[in-house]
């Protein structure tokens, strides 16, 4: 019998989209299951390596196969009722089968199929799109899946008999997603979804469909939970002038009631609750788990198995599975420094001091997505000396922390990629906050919420950029009830208009706060700027600022009369005129800082001549 890896690399070849169960079980081991079933191969050789004996999962949508499971455990009677639909319209077609532990069988057909449960009757159930199935030589307690023919036997297609049964629309309808109708958001939304339908042509036009495409867009508009009316009224406004030729508006009424009686969904099937009731279910649901937890006594004899010292991407910076701020004023650079950690842990490349393991990073861009895709990226990694593929995701649309279902919907989205991510970046916070009130710690706990169920599901450190408000030292904008809630904060800080930046750990809630800041300095490599650590002693000096303003400076200039290129002077005269009467003067650490300065908000007081360094008062500032 071949070994489980050898069997799922061989699946793979064969076009099989596989993924690893727990050895003896039918459940998933890996954070998404299917969604992450793959034919890559080393892909699969890190899942067997990690895990020899897992199961062999197979999601068959993928590889465009469905799975017809005739199930005789618990005195289930699937193959009378098999022999029942086959005396009734004809017999099944040769194809591949796998007899299951339990005695049941799998067969297996080309084509598509939703998974149902029991829905051709007693014992059958079928396995496509959202299901998945045990492969040979998957085992449980029951025994062993084997192929039941020839392992070359083809995979058929289904008798049209049985994919019309198929067809059939299920019995009951999808319920109302929301007794409220016609809420702000909802009508928001349907404006939206009418001016996107212009937008693209889908407007009815006489004598090809327009009256089927009417109705279909009347049943749209009416499952984001509109009452008719509405609907009708919006759909003359946005959508009507653009048919060709209009709807009489009765006419247009009529399509809506009719839509409203015979369609499939009850009315707003497809509606949002208000954010309130959005997370009222995550919340609590997270809440239950809390409490199923947090007061229960754990002896001393458990404490080794029950508690286990915090794991990390960066030592005593970012711990694995946890939430992370990165807060600074605008313009402070918080993004370069950010995509320096994410792009440092996917390619295994130093960041602030540190070799992360290499490990996939998804960066949620709700700003200047295309700016990061094009421009900083590919600076950081010429300024690195990366080429090729790294394993490093940029998702272009920021996620409303109001709407649980675009925060499940990223969270799936990151799973079908088929990698888990060690770190996702959310830049930022207000792009992810918009709906809600930064000032409201309600709002703000939605928020941590749905931080909470990003890091949950995808089983990564999440990375939040925040923009601090007016008084920088209160942390992030608005209310102050995310410091609490994360793991570690970190606060950027730009020495005034220049390139130096200064990152500092506030709070660290599993180590202790390193005693020195990070500091950094931006170079444009390419077509952007990267940032690189430097030195604290290569740092301006905050509190020397005075010493060498730009009053200071001028002033100086003045005095001796570099009042043009031309009557410029060198920076050992500058130097000399500074420390002056100082009886602790230090002309070495002077010019350091005259040329860092110089790199900086006083560039436009420099001459380069030569290899000479030059300082003068500029036309522009000389008349004032």
């Amino acid at each position: 019998m071949p070994s489980n890896l050898a069997a799922a690399l061989d699946w793979a070849k064969r076009g099989f989209y596989v993924f690893p169960c727990i050895p003896g079980k039918k459940k998933p081991l890996i954070a998404g299951g299917y969604f992450n079933a793959t034919r890559d191969e080393d892909m699969i050789r890190r899942w067997w390596t990690i895990t020899p004996e897992a199961n062999i999962g197979w999601a068959p949508a993928l590889s465009g196969h469905w799975v017809l499971d005739i199930d005789i455990k618990n005195a289930t009677r699937g193959y009378e009722t098999l022999e029942v639909l086959t005396h009734q319209h004809g017999p099944l077609p040769s194809t591949t089968a796998i007899t299951t532990p339990t005695g049941g069988k799998h067969y297996w057909f080309h084509g598509t199929c939703r998974s149902t449960t029991r829905f051709l009757g007693p014992g059958i159930d079928t396995k496509g799109s959202g299901g998945y199935v045990l492969l040979p030589p998957s085992h449980t307690e029951e025994g062993v899946y084997r192929l039941a023919n020839d392992s070359s036997a083809l995979i058929a297609d289904a008798p049209p008999w049985l994919m019309a049964l198929l067809s059939k629309p299920p019995p009951e309808k999808k319920p109302a997603a929301t007794a409220a109708p016609d809420l702000p958001a909802n009508i928001e939304r349907a404006e939206a979804r009418l001016r996107k339908f212009v937008s693209e042509g889908r407007t009815a036009i006489e004598g090809q469909g327009g009256d089927d495409l009417t109705y279909k867009i009347a049943a749209e508009i009416l499952d984001l939970g509109l009452m008719p009316e509405t609907a009708a009224d919006l759909m003359l406004r946005l959508w009507n002038p653009w048919c060709e030729p209009p709807w009489d508006a009765d006419e247009l009424a009529q399509k809506v009631e009719n839509a409203t009686k015979y369609r499939q969904n009850e009315l707003g099937a497809k509606a949002e609750f208000p954010a309130s009731e959005v997370f009222k279910s995550a919340i609590s649901f997270s809440d239950t788990i809390q409490k199923q937890s947090r007061f229960k006594p754990i002896p001393a004899s458990d404490f080794a198995q029950k508690f286990q010292p915090p794991e990390w991407l960066l030592q005593d910076i970012l711990p694995k599975n946890g939430t992370i701020q990165l807060t600074g004023p605008p313009k402070s650079f918080k993004t370069f420094l950010a995509l320096d950690i994410a792009l440092g842990i996917s390619v295994g490349q130093e960041t602030f001091g540190q070799v992360p393991a290499a490990a996939p990073t998804v960066y949620i861009a709700g700003e200047n997505a295309p700016s990061i895709a094009l421009k900083h990226v590919p600076a950081w990694r010429l300024a690195r000396g990366i080429e090729g593929k790294i394993p490093f995701w940029i998702v272009r649309t920021m996620p409303r922390a109001a709407v649980l279902e675009e925060i499940q919907e990223a969270a799936e989205e990151i799973r079908k990629t088929g990698i888990q991510p060690a770190l996702i970046a959310i830049d930022t916070a207000t792009r992810a906050l918009r709906g809600l009130d930064e000032n409201s710690a309600k709002d703000m706990g939605l928020f941590s919420a749905a931080c909470e169920y990003l890091q949950r599901e995808t089983h990564a450190t999440i990375l939040v950029i925040r923009h601090t408000g007016k008084d920088t030292a209160r942390g992030g904008r608005g209310s102050n009830v995310l410091e609490g809630d994360f793991d570690t904060i970190i606060s950027v800080a730009r020495y005034e208009k220049s390139l130096f930046v200064k990152a500092t750990i506030t709070e660290q809630r599993n180590a202790a706060e390193p005693d020195e800041p990070f500091f950094f300095k931006g170079a444009l490599t390419g077509p952007s700027l990267v940032f690189r650590p430097i030195p604290e002693n290569d740092y301006p000096s905050e509190n020397a600022e005075p010493e060498f303003s730009q009053t200071r400076i001028v002033e100086i200039l003045r005095c001796l009369g570099a009042t043009a290129e031309e009557k410029a002077i060198e920076t050992s005269v500058l130097c000399a005129e500074l420390e002056k009467n100082n009886p602790k003067a230090n002309l070495s650490r002077t010019t350091r800082h005259l040329k860092l300065l110089s790199k900086s908000h006083l560039r436009a007081y420099t001459v380069q001549s030569g290899t000479l360094l030059k300082w003068c008062i500029p036309n522009i500032a000389a008349g004032h």
